[in-house]
Parts: structure tokens; C-alpha cells; sequence
């Protein structure tokens, strides 16, 4: 199997990121961003499709999508690079957002890949 190579974990907030704003600009995405929303609010659009945010679901933008986002936004994100396997073929396949049960479950997974990033990182 094919390891993605994990760019960047985090949380994201619009209101620190992108001050002022209503709405992010639209931008190409290099690599498959995996975002669970921290609170309700916003609208994400990729490509032609939209959906209000909401705590229950996954973003799952994929490399070369048009994305922006109607603020505010906030959320933990996974941005990784994988360009072949297994499990770049689910990916490219997932739609882009993604309605949720157990959301603490995936939640946990979100904020245990944070943790260890970062501990790989010091």
C-alpha cells in the first residue's frame, strides 16, 4: 500500500486566518485536503457543488478541485500529498462532502493524527 505523505495537520479558523472576510477567494487545490467542521456555519463550495457546513460531515477536497468557502469557517484538517495506491483511488472516488454518524469517532481520529504529527515534527 501507498502511504499518503501528511503535509500539514491543524485547526482552521477563518476568523484568524482571513480576518474581515465574508468568503475566500477561489483557489486550485494541490493535494487532498480531509477537513471535519468544529462548529456549524458557512457554506463550502468545490467546484460546481455546495454545502452548508455542518459539525456531521467530511470535506474531502481532492488535489486540482476550485474551491472557496462562505465564512466562517472553522475546522481540523489533514492536507497530505498521495499520488497513486489503494487508497489515492478511494479518495478520488469519496464525494466531496460526506454527512456523518459518530462524529466523536472520527473526531478522535482527527485530534490523534494532529497529536502525532506534531510530536513527529519536535
Amino acid at each position: 500500500m501507498v502511504l499518503p505523505e501528511i503535509v500539514s495537520t491543524g485547526i482552521y479558523n477563518s476568523q484568524v486566518a482571513v480576518k474581515n472576510k465574508t468568503i475566500t477567494k477561489n483557489r486550485k487545490t494541490t493535494m487532498f485536503e480531509i477537513e471535519i467542521p468544529i462548529e456549524k456555519g458557512g457554506i463550502s463550495h468545490i467546484n460546481s457543488e455546495e454545502m452548508p457546513i455542518d459539525k456531521n460531515m467530511i470535506i474531502c477536497a481532492k488535489p486540482g478541485q476550485i474551491r472557496h468557502t462562505k465564512l466562517p469557517f472553522k475546522c481540523y484538517y489533514v492536507h497530505m500529498i498521495l499520488k497513486e495506491g489503494v487508497l489515492y483511488d478511494s479518495l478520488m472516488n469519496m464525494p466531496n462532502f460526506i454527512k456523518i454518524d459518530r462524529r466523536e469517532n472520527y473526531l478522535e481520529l482527527f485530534k490523534r493524527l494532529q497529536k502525532h504529527y506534531d510530536t513527529v515534527l519536535e
